[in-house]
């Protein structure tokens, strides 16, 4: 559902294949880390107890949503704004990582700002 709310709701721009690439990252990432949290943070036996894993992973899923918005959002308006940019790198030869490095920085950057804006808040406290 997290990865259909993405693809279909959230974002305005279609890209063929965006919905399984999506779901791969938000469902693989968010059960990854909510096992490995709480196994070693939250020390539950087993690990997908669902009286913790639940609760956890519905607050993975949605800030993995917020960050996974924020990324492809940036990175589909940098290859619109700079499409022409893009093209011309590429005839004179570039390579694709030349091209992709600084337009997932940018998008690093726009997906970290909540998680960065939410750690901000319990660290001036």
């Amino acid at each position: 559902m997290a990865a259909y709310e993405v693809t279909h709701w959230r974002i305005e721009e279609k890209v063929p294949g965006m919905f399984l690439t999506v779901f791969i990252s938000i469902f693989f990432s968010s059960m990854f880390i909510g096992t490995i949290g709480n196994y070693y943070a939250m020390n539950t036996q087993p690990a997908w107890a669902a009286y913790k894993f639940v609760p956890t992973i519905g607050m993975l899923l949605g800030n993995t949503m917020i960050g996974v918005i924020f990324g492809i959002k940036s990175v589909l308006s940098s290859c619109i704004q700079t499409g022409d940019q893009i093209e011309l790198y590429l005839s004179y030869g570039a390579t694709r990582s030349e091209i992709v490095i600084p337009v997932l920085s940018k998008a690093m950057r726009a997906a970290l700002i909540p998680t960065i804006n939410g750690m901000r808040l319990f660290l001036s406290s």
